[in-house]
């Protein structure tokens, strides 16, 4: 795996982070593309084992500047507040949806793409119980 560059979106975010450092233990190199509203530049590994673009993964040419040369693109970023998401779904489904679909393998021009996290199994039955997350009546 660690024959190219591996793209890390979100890098510098809680998860994209410890991946970045995983992947630098590894002997790696990698490059992170964030925006940086909620990650830390100063978190990253120092080195030239790791390269930052700021930038938005929505944006084609910001994309395909961050994949030139990519052999694994580790899909990290998404924008994680219930509650904003609640208040403005429409963003969040921009990020979290349309943005995921752009770093895919396809769109990216990479020959393997990774999203995370995801559960090790997938959920033999569902809880019958309705549990509703909010005790406000319906309108």
């Amino acid at each position: 795996m660690c024959n190219g560059i591996a793209l890390v979106t979100g890098g510098a975010g809680f998860i994209g982070l410890h991946l970045v450092e995983a992947l630098v233990a590894r002997g790696c190199r990698v490059r992170v593309l964030d925006n940086l509203s909620s990650g830390r530049r100063e978190r990253l590994p120092k080195g030239r084992a790791v390269e930052l673009l700021v930038g938005d993964l929505r944006d084609p040419l910001t994309l395909r500047r961050a994949t030139r040369g990519v052999e694994v693109v580790f899909h990290q970023a998404a924008l994680r507040s219930v509650p904003r998401s609640i208040e403005d779904p429409f963003s969040y489904h921009d990020v979290n949806a349309t943005g995921n679909t752009s770093a895919t393998p396809r769109a990216s021009g990479s020959p393997r793409a990774s999203g995370g996290p995801s559960p090790r199994s997938s959920p033999r039955a569902e809880s019958p119980s309705h549990r509703p997350a909010t005790d406000q009546p319906r309108r």
